[in-house]
């Protein structure tokens, strides 16, 4: 099975290649980093100033039809009834985007990985989860920090299932 990461827009090269690196540690899958793709301008809500997270999914699912993808844009995402989100995430499509606009600060790269770990947990059919797990919901920075970059043990069953480890 092959996981790609799909920079959406400018996204520095670090990034792509720090998850690039983890990544195959966590899923034991081949990943490899795409082509930039530039979501469509009317996806972009300019009133909010912000991504609207469905349709940059949606636009994903169509572009990476055959593989588990990974997007990752730089701005800022919400979704309905939500202010902001970190990440959004189909099971159905294999695919899933994490935004890393409000990930900054000291522990930008953990945050990154929990997020992207997260947001991959449901496309692999997890969800939110009460455990001490990276699958816990974070509605903050905090709620990010609190978490742990790991699954708990019910998750890890799951997901060994899916990807048959």
């Amino acid at each position: 099975m092959l996981l790609k990461i799909v920079p959406l827009g400018n996204v520095s090269p670090n990034i792509l290649l720090f998850l690039k690196k983890r990544l195959p540690t966590i899923y034991f899958l081949n990943v490899e980093i795409s082509e930039p793709l530039s979501p469509p301008e009317q996806f972009y809500d300019f009133l909010r100033k912000q991504w609207i997270g469905e349709r940059i999914l949606h636009f994903l699912a169509e572009k990476c039809p055959s593989d588990i993808c990974v997007g990752i844009i730089s701005e800022d995402m919400y979704a309905s009834n939500l202010n902001f989100i970190f990440g959004i995430a189909s099971s159905y499509s294999k695919c899933c985007v994490v935004s890393t606009a409000r990930l900054k600060g000291d522990n930008f790269y953990e945050r990154l990985l929990k997020e992207v770990m997260h947001e991959l947990g449901h496309v692999f059919g997890l969800s939110h989860c009460l455990n001490i797990c990276v699958m816990r919901f974070s509605n903050s920075l905090a709620d990010v920090d609190a978490k742990p970059a790991a699954y708990c043990e019910d998750c890890r069953k799951k997901i060994k299932g899916v990807l048959r480890w």
